[in-house]
């Protein structure tokens, strides 16, 4: 196991440290959309990176020899402490991402307009698509007070597009990903720049047809919603995480 992981860093690194540099610098010259979607590079390379090589037949042509002994030793098999930490560690990232799952879980009430399937959460400090099978609009329970009618509407929008996307299904895969490769830090960076473009390009399908008024209210929710939310990477796709405010203003 720990060989195959070291195996896929040489491809895996290469390709997160472009597309990091491409979410840096490029994402306006070669468009929001695109942007995101180049991130599908990830599992492809991986993918790539493991078909199985046709076996190629080698001819041997010398001859082992096998020397017997009167007291042969027995070698003792050591344990590979290279798997025994990369296990650790994946199993107590895995229980933080289960716990906090399960903490925001346990936190979901409905709403009463159940039409935009919109649900409150006291473990919520901004908007997000919460779930993997049927994925819920989640806001913290002060939503209604925080923004006014038309701010929700355009909140409940990007989050509704994020739907569309399948960001919640792309999302369990980068999850997936650092969980198996956590030891990597380019693929914690990574995180953080998929991310990025991931709500620009939300951003840009929820403005594209809306006038002046509504970008200056967009804007000004995504500045109160930042306020409140949680300094920590979420899990989740949110509305208004600090880490990509400047950006996406």
């Amino acid at each position: 196991m720990i060989d195959w992981l070291i195996q896929q860093q040489y491809a895996l690194s290469l390709v997160l440290l472009a597309l990091i540099v491409m979410e840096q610098f490029f994402t306006r010259k070669l468009g929001i959309s695109m942007a995101y979607k180049l991130w599908a590079l990830v599992p492809i390379t991986l993918l790539l990176n493991n078909l199985p090589q046709r076996a190629v037949p080698i001819a041997v042509e010398s001859y082992s020899r096998f020397i017997v002994g009167l007291s042969p030793s027995i070698e003792v098999e050591q344990t590979d402490v290279g798997l025994t930490v990369w296990a650790l560690g994946a199993a107590l990232l895995s229980c933080c991402i289960i716990a906090s799952h399960v903490h925001l879980h346990l936190s979901v009430k409905a709403t009463d307009n159940k039409q935009q399937d919109v649900y409150y959460a006291k473990a919520a400090t901004s908007p997000m698509l919460f779930g993997l099978i049927h994925p819920k609009i989640v806001v913290p329970v002060n939503f209604s007070s925080l923004f006014n009618p038309a701010q929700q509407a355009l909140i409940v929008e990007h989050e509704n597009v994020h739907r569309q996307h399948a960001d919640h299904l792309w999302n369990a895969i980068a999850i997936g990903l650092l969980v198996m490769f956590w030891f990597n830090p380019l693929v914690w960076l990574a995180l953080r720049s998929f991310r990025v473009n991931q709500e620009l390009a939300c951003d840009q399908t929820v403005l594209r047809q809306k006038n002046e008024a509504d970008k200056l209210s967009y804007a000004k929710a995504l500045v109160q919603c930042a306020e409140h939310a949680s300094a920590h990477n979420s899990l989740y796709p949110v509305f208004g995480g600090k880490n990509t405010l400047l950006k996406r203003l």
